[in-house]
């Protein structure tokens, strides 16, 4: 293999959603933080983008995205805050998802990994 054959691996971005925006994407992978270990990463395939993107999990968020099959077509909401018991404010999150054909999984995953069409 040649030099021009090689290609860096970039880091994957992390996505922070605002009130009111989504993300809908291909659920590729699910980590937890080193950082921070009672959340999760998710990792996922936007629709219509080249590359995956990284979204930190919350408590609310995390509940919910463990009902969400890999490989699942999943759209998060990103929904006003909420007072917690103690005052503090709670990300608010709307979750839905759809099983994939296997065909469409498959070619998502290829993209993101492999960079294709």
């Amino acid at each position: 293999m040649t030099e021009e054959e090689w290609k860096e691996v970039e880091d994957t971005e992390f996505k922070k959603l605002e009130i009111g925006e989504s993300i809908t994407g291909v659920l590729l992978r699910v980590e937890q933080s080193t950082k921070y270990e009672s959340k999760s990463i998710y990792t996922i395939h936007e629709q219509g983008a080249d590359e995956s993107v990284k979204i930190f999990g919350t408590t609310i968020l995390d509940r919910k995205m463990d009902r969400v099959p890999l490989g699942s077509l999943v759209k998060i909401v990103r929904e006003d805050n909420e007072p917690s018991d103690k005052g503090n404010p709670l990300q608010m999150y709307k979750v839905f998802w759809k099983q994939m054909k296997a065909e469409t999984t498959t070619k998502s995953k290829e993209k993101s990994v492999f960079g294709g069409n």
